[in-house]
């Protein structure tokens, strides 16, 4: 009796399981090309077309379905170049650019008013850490526990890193975020992908924190330029700034990453790059390639502070 009482049981509530292992999670993929998925978001959360290959569950509004399927090998995007000079941080610029997510106010994200940020319509400064890691690890209780940690210590902003490259396929359950094991580059936007970085987004709403997000490191940890090196065809981080090929796939993993969180409260500024350097390089590659990169990013997202994550020296170095 008490095995068919459970089955009963079991059966009642099977259609609420069924529906709800069909919505799509916080900041999850919900459309797009070649999207199969379910495309039906959570509670709270609507499904906002970003472009051809890309939907996404965003907070607010009317929850919705897309009938367009999101990236499943690389967002596509142009390479844009300019040749004008760019500081370590660039103000944000003016919302006409793109267009401000809908039920978002450009007022409403981090900002800067003379020398100070300005946070929640706050000026001042703010206290940060860094935590390189926590975009890896795979317990959402683990992320949440570093993000209540932060909140009761007072800090406001988390500096985290935005990439993971790997050049050789990992182990099942293995954290990466872009690929470059068999020739073309793949990005990662699944379970033990880039919704790690989601739920760390989410995770940075619920407590108050605001992040800095980076897309590449100059070091070869967690792959880092190096990863791009045989895609590419070069040999060297000095090559890696004015190569088209790498370049072209950087801004598309750019796009992957910014597409993602178009109206989150949590994202403070994006970060070219881990504290990039050109040993030997005339100035003007680094500073083409800031000035680059920057308006690229700007073009994606005209509401977000830019920094560059250089440390003010490594032409020499």
């Amino acid at each position: 009796m008490k095995h068919s009482s459970s089955l009963a049981a079991l059966a009642a509530v099977a259609p609420f399981l069924a529906a709800a292992q069909q919505e799509v999670g916080a900041y999850g993929q919900c459309g797009g090309s070649s999207y199969s998925g379910p495309t039906a978001c959570v509670s709270g959360y609507h499904c906002q077309r970003h472009n051809d290959y890309y939907s996404q569950c965003v907070p607010g509004g009317p929850e919705t379905t897309s009938t367009v399927d999101p990236v499943t090998k690389v967002v596509s995007s142009t390479a844009n170049t300019v040749s004008t000079s760019a500081t370590s941080a660039l103000s944000t610029a003016s919302s006409t650019e793109t267009g401000s997510p809908a039920g978002t106010s450009p007022a409403s994200y981090p900002t800067t008013s003379g020398t100070s940020f300005v946070i929640d319509g706050e000026a001042g400064y703010f206290a940060g850490t860094n935590s390189y890691w926590i975009g890896f690890l795979t317990n959402n209780d683990d992320v949440d526990l570093v993000m209540q940690h932060l909140k009761e210590s007072g800090l406001k902003i988390l500096r985290v890193w935005g990439f993971n490259d790997v050049t050789s396929t990992p182990s099942d359950g293995t954290v990466y975020f872009q690929s470059f094991a068999g020739g073309e580059p793949t990005i990662n936007t699944g379970a033990n992908g880039l919704q790690r970085l989601d739920y760390v987004v989410k995770s940075a709403e619920a407590h108050g924190i605001k992040l800095i997000i980076n897309f590449v490191n100059n070091w070869t940890d967690y792959g880092g330029m190096a990863a791009y090196f045989d895609y590419a065809g070069i040999s060297d981080n000095t090559e890696w700034y004015n190569n088209t090929k790498a370049q072209t796939q950087y801004k598309k993993y750019i796009k992957a990453v910014v597409s993602r969180y178009p109206s989150s409260p949590a994202i403070f500024a994006w970060e070219l790059a881990n504290e990039p350097r050109c040993t030997g390089c005339d100035l003007s590659i680094l500073k083409t390639w800031i000035a680059d990169t920057a308006k690229y990013i700007k073009s994606l997202d005209a509401n977000r502070m830019v920094t560059t994550g250089e440390e003010g020296f490594g032409l020499s170095i």
